[in-house]
C-alpha cells in the first residue's frame, strides 16, 4: 500500500482499509504530517537546549559565590578526568540502537543496553582506580572519596538508555522531559548544598542526585524492561570501529 507523501501515512485504498501509520507505528504522529511533527520536534529541542544552557549559567554563576577557589580547583580536577573517561567511552550503542530496523525492537534495545552496561561498568573502574593516581599526582588525598562517589554516575547515565526509545520514536517531547529531570535535580541540591557550606561535595552530590533522578524517571517509565541480554552477533554491531590510524599501522606491520 502506497504512502501519502503529505501525511506520511497509508492511502485509503478503495476496499475501505483504513490507513496505517507510518513505519507501521514507529513513529505516532497523532494526526500530524510527517512535516508539521518534524517542525514540532525542532521547537522542543531547540527550547530545551536553551533552557539547559540556562540552567548551566545559572548553577555556575551561582555556586561560584558559595565556593572557595581550592574548593573549585579539586572540583575542576575531578571533572576534567571524568569527562575524559567519559569521552573514551563513548561507543554509539544508543545511536546505533536508533539506527537499527529489527523486528524485534525489545530484543534489540536490550542487547543494546547490556553492551551499554558492561562497556559503562568497565570504564567506571578505570575511573575509580585512576582516582588514587590522581590524588598522588596532585598531592590532594582530598581527591578521594568525592572521585570514588562520582564513580557512580557513569552507571547511573547507562540506566538512562531507556530515552533512546523515545529518540527513535521522535517522541521528543517526552525525552526532553524526561532528560530534563538530571539537569534540574542536579541544580536545586547542589545550589542547596552549596549554600549550607558543603563545598565541592556539592558539586559531587548534586551530580549523582541528578543522575539518580533521570535513571529513576527513565526505568519508571521505559516502554521495554532493561534486561541483560548477550547476543555474539550484537555485540559485534555495537563495538566500537576501529580508528584508520590504527588500520594503518597494522598494514604497515
Amino acid at each position: 500500500m502506497p504512502l501519502d507523501p503529505t501525511t506520511g501515512s497509508s492511502q485509503t485504498s478503495a476496499a475501505g482499509e483504513q490507513p496505517s501509520s507510518l513505519f507501521a507505528g514507529r513513529i505516532p504522529l497523532h494526526g500530524r504530517s510527517v512535516r508539521q511533527h518534524a517542525a514540532r520536534g525542532a521547537i522542543v529541542n531547540t527550547v530545551y537546549q536553551v533552557a539547559i544552557m540556562t540552567l548551566g549559567l545559572m548553577k555556575g554563576v551561582v555556586v561560584a559565590a558559595f565556593l572557595t577557589p581550592d574548593e573549585y580547583g579539586v572540583w575542576g580536577i575531578l571533572l576534567i578526568s571524568l569527562v575524559t573517561i567519559t569521552w573514551l567511552k563513548q561507543v554509539g550503542a544508543g545511536d546505533k540502537f536508533v539506527q537499527q530496523s529489527e523486528d524485534d525492537q525489545e530484543r534489540a534495545f536490550q542487547e543494546a543496553f547490556t553492551f551499554e552496561a558492561l562497556f559503562t561498568l568497565a570504564f567506571s573502574l578505570l575511573f575509580a582506580a585512576l582516582i588514587p593516581l590522581l590524588a598522588l599526582i596532585y598531592g590532594e588525598p582530598k581527591l578521594l572519596a568525592p572521585g570514588l562517589v562520582l564513580a557512580l554516575t557513569m552507571p547511573l547515565g547507562a540506566l538512562q538508555a531507556p530515552i533512546w526509545v523515545l529518540y527513535r520514536r521522535m517522541q521528543f517531547t517526552r525525552q526532553r522531559i524526561l532528560q530534563a529531570v538530571d539537569p534540574v535535580v542536579g541544580l536545586v541540591v547542589t545550589v542547596v548544598l552549596a549554600a549550607t557550606g558543603t563545598g565541592y561535595w556539592s558539586l559531587v552530590i548534586g551530580s549523582v542526585a541528578g543522575l539518580a533522578a533521570g535513571a529513576l524517571a527513565a526505568v519508571l517509565t521505559t516502554q521495554y524492561p532493561l534486561r541483560l541480554r548477550f547476543d555474539r552477533g550484537a555485540t559485534r554491531s555495537y563495538s566500537p570501529s576501529r580508528p584508520r590510524w590504527w588500520s594503518r599501522a597494522r598494514a604497515r606491520s
